[in-house]
């Protein structure tokens, strides 16, 4: 064990927090659910039972078309389409379900195969005689004593291996370790006591399960490929070379990520044997050989054993390998998840795509959170500079991107390799996006390892707890990320869509507190400490912005009152109207955040601590956008008489109205989101620039730490304020009917478009060529134009032109629909002819 810088003997070593080997076996987890669901997913789509199942709906609805209303036939068509989907992903969860059963079989049935011609010590002691070596080596051990070990009379050059399965573990040892007979008593006492030590290291370790586990999933995984692949080659040999190309990346990632864990396995085996069973580390790395082949191998070799023995900083590194393994994986599992979770949930494709980008996001962090933290610790108790974390960014952004590229096209599911094929600048800049939320992630871990752990005298503690809101923090960004992708593969690859699509991650209440809880988190562990950050400048940096932008409006109220006029003159578009006094209300805003942010940049910022920085702005700015707002609905009413009191408007628009002429519209809460979004867009590189400024000037000064009663009450105003803008941002964006967007439907125009649409003219391909076009390759620019009951209209007009009955029957419900202005039911119809298409 290595000392301190110091010379003091660390605190930590390689067994104060939990082991690497639970992430690698996660991330082993990853790689058999990408792998079944890819594999599965490809079989399923060619068995007769299931692609031809939209067939049977398309051949049905043409033998109704003509004797049944038309939005009777749209109501069952989509109703027999999600008997399809979920018919579909029935065969693919019952197909994973018999790879667990299988990996849960070998499990159970691995120990009693290896335990198969073995015997117990007593039967070999009575026919060898007395067995002194190992007698005294038991004695020396005292956890001997509670495993059962067994002899393997057939082997005269093994060594040992702990095995078993839920919790009843055994040691294997060979016969000529017993010592029985053995001239040079000492070399076999030393030989082994080292072997025994060594095994019973992996039962303290708990990776025997792990280890039993990782071979189970290899086999079944094996068993469960080979099916796919037999019949790929006799049904569709022409797909043979797609196919096996992509199955065999993934079987190599799968056989390298268990190697991976089982030679996690033996390093900790090996420290652990050495630290705290006192065994020879020379006669260890002599006893372990050296693998069998140069990829992947199961053991590590004998040089590397001896190092990691010496110096087990190794095991508490980061690993790059394993970043851009976890990437890998996660890019790879995310499409055919996602497509099954579509599957399963019909007609909610964003909550399918959140739950899917929480759980592969929250997994693979789970895998990567643990090293950071380790990583950490050795640092800070060895005195060394924190780890960097670039490497490990690069090689978790290229391992997702690259999974992406890997993952064939599937129906309705957007990948970022069809943005980058389709328009490579947005690809880049969406890869671009990804690396910087990454390092930003890792980067955030780093702080709040060192922030916490200093503070703490047991370390696993915070360890815990920090990994696990890791976890979640990086799930909701992660998510988001795959979100942004989804909505530029449906929206269209231009420009415009994607900075709606950024809109719509900023109007995201999720993502928005998660960030808030990712500022106030290192905040807390710092006031802990003798570095702290004052948490009191947070909310004096938010009062001194709230009094500054009070003051800067007041100005332009001119300028606001001849905008607000103007803005109840008739025949103005309300954009033209509201964008006055938008800018006139959120410029000084934003500037006077960007005044607040550099101040306290140049307060909490400095050298090493730019990320403190950068948080206390994430705080101040969450407390701010709500004082700027109600400072701005107040510069409504004093610069304008006819508005509304200031009462009324924020009871109205918190949806608590009391009078008939509040807000109908609750979106007090929208409006939080909105700007809580811009100023952290503007606010953090400000912070970022006086940390700068700072770090030039004069290092910061520590502080006497504060007491646990002091931090609960300064976070506490804080905490209260995160509640209430949760409670209002997500209650108006997770149930949308209390928001009323009417979409106006002009008539006049939608006949015209209608009247322009021949009747049973166009082919049934041509007809259906329209609607992807319009839908599929829809200019942004036209979509702001036309409208959304304008462009139904189209698409309506597209099937009432086809020569097809059951095609035209849809078009003429989506038609009907629009013109009692039901917009969902056309939608309904619109989705309709798309998936009848489909069908073909």
């Amino acid at each position: 064990m290595t000392e301190g810088a110091s010379g003091r003997p660390p605190r930590f070593d390689s067994f104060t927090l939990p082991a690497a080997t639970a992430a690698r076996f996660l991330l082993l987890i990853i790689t058999a659910l990408a792998a079944s669901a890819y594999v599965y997913a490809w079989l399923v789509g060619r068995l007769a039972a299931v692609s031809g199942a939209p067939a049977l709906c398309a051949d049905a609805a043409r033998s109704a078309a003509g004797r049944v209303q038309p939005d009777r036939l749209i109501d069952w068509y989509g109703s027999c389409q999600r008997w399809a989907n979920l018919r579909e992903a029935g065969y693919i969860a019952a197909m994973i379900g018999l790879l667990v059963a299988a990996t849960v079989t070998i499990y159970l049935l691995r120990p009693r195969w290896i335990a198969r011609g073995t015997e117990p010590v007593s039967a070999v002691r009575q026919v060898s005689g007395p067995m002194d070596v190992f007698d005294a080596v038991v004695n020396e051990l005292p956890d001997a004593n509670r495993v059962r070990i067994l002899v393997d009379t057939a082997s005269l050059d093994g060594l040992g291996r702990a095995f078993g399965a839920l919790g009843r573990y055994r040691i294997l040892l060979s016969v000529n370790l017993l010592g029985a007979g053995e001239q040079d008593q000492v070399a076999a006492h030393a030989r082994l006591r080292t072997v025994l030590a060594h095994e019973l290291a992996h039962i303290r370790n708990r990776d025997v399960d792990l280890t039993q586990l990782a071979y189970a999933i290899w086999w079944a995984f094996l068993a469960a490929a080979a099916v796919p692949f037999v019949v790929v080659a006799v049904r569709a040999p022409a797909l043979l070379l797609s196919f096996s190309w992509r199955l065999a990346a993934l079987l190599a990632l799968l056989y390298a990520v268990r190697a991976g864990v089982l030679r996690t396995r033996e390093h900790y085996a090996d420290v652990y044997a050495v630290t705290r069973s006192s065994a020879d580390l020379g006669l260890l790395a002599s006893l372990a050989g050296e693998p069998g082949r140069t990829f992947a191998p199961n053991h590590p070799g004998r040089d590397v054993r001896a190092a990691v023995m010496a110096n087990p900083r190794r095991l508490s590194a980061l690993s790059t390998p394993a970043a851009a393994a976890t990437g890998a994986l996660v890019g790879i599992a995310q499409p055919p998840a996602f497509f099954l979770a579509r599957l399963l949930l019909p007609g909610n494709a964003q909550v399918a795509g959140w739950l899917v980008g929480l759980i592969l996001g929250g997994l693979g962090a789970a895998a990567l959170t643990g090293s950071v933290w380790r990583a950490t610790l050795w640092a800070l108790d060895h005195e060394e500079a924190r780890p960097g974390t670039w490497p490990s960014t690069l090689a978790l952004t290229g391992g997702l991107l690259a999974g992406q590229l890997l993952t064939p096209d599937l129906p309705a599911i957007g990948t970022w390799r069809g943005i980058l094929v389709g328009e490579p600048l947005l690809g880049i800049a969406i890869a671009a996006m990804l690396a910087a939320g990454l390092h930003a992630f890792f980067r955030w871990t780093v702080l709040c390892a060192g922030t916490w752990m200093p503070s703490s005298r047991v370390p696993v503690r915070p360890y815990r707890f920090g990994v696990g809101q890791a976890v979640i923090v990086a799930a909701v960004w992660l998510a988001t990320w795959f979100q942004l992708v989804d909505l530029l593969s449906d929206g269209g690859l231009r420009w415009g869509v994607a900075l709606l699509a950024l809109l719509s991650g900023v109007l995201n209440p999720v993502l928005l507190i998660s960030i808030a809880w990712a500022c106030l988190y290192p905040l807390a562990g710092e006031s802990f400490s003798g570095r702290r950050v004052p948490l009191t400048g947070v909310y004096a940096a938010s009062a001194g912005t709230m009094l500054l932008y009070a003051a800067a409006v007041v100005p332009f109220y001119p300028q606001l009152r001849a905008a607000l006029l103007r803005s109840q003159q008739p025949g103005i578009a309300a954009a033209d109207a509201l964008m006055p006094i938008v800018l006139i209300l959120i410029v000084p805003a934003l500037v006077t955040a960007v005044v607040g942010a550099v101040v306290l940049g140049l307060c909490a910022g400095g050298r090493g601590r730019t990320g403190y920085a950068v948080a206390a702005t994430g705080c101040s700015m969450l407390i701010s956008s709500i004082g700027l707002l109600v400072i701005a609905l107040a510069h409504l009413t004093y610069a304008f008489p006819l508005v509304r009191r200031l009462g009324v408007l924020l009871t109205g628009l918190a949806g608590m109205a009391t009078t008939s002429d509040a807000p109908r519209n609750p979106s007090l809460g929208l409006m939080f989101l909105l700007l809580y979004g811009g100023l952290l867009i503007v606010g953090i590189p400000a912070a970022m620039a006086g940390s700068g400024i700072r770090a030039l000037l004069r290092p910061a000064r520590p502080r006497p730490a504060r007491r646990s009663w002091q931090v609960a009450l300064l976070v506490t105003p804080f905490a209260l304020v995160a509640c209430g803008f949760g409670y209002l941002s997500v209650t108006e964006w997770v149930l949308p009917p209390r928001v009323s967007v009417p979409v106006s439907v002009d008539h006049a125009a939608v006949e015209t478009i209608l009247a322009r649409a021949g009747t049973n003219t166009v082919p049934l391909g041509q007809a259906c060529g329209h609607l992807y076009a319009l839908y599929g390759r829809m200019e942004p620019a036209e979509a702001v134009t036309t409208g959304l009951a304008d462009r139904l209209a189209a698409g309506a007009a597209a099937g009432l032109s086809a020569d097809d009955e059951t095609l035209n029957t849809m078009g003429e419900g989506t038609a009907e629909a629009l013109r009692l202005s039901e917009v969902t039911r056309a939608s309904s119809g619109i989705s309709a002819m798309l998936q009848y298409c489909a069908a073909g």
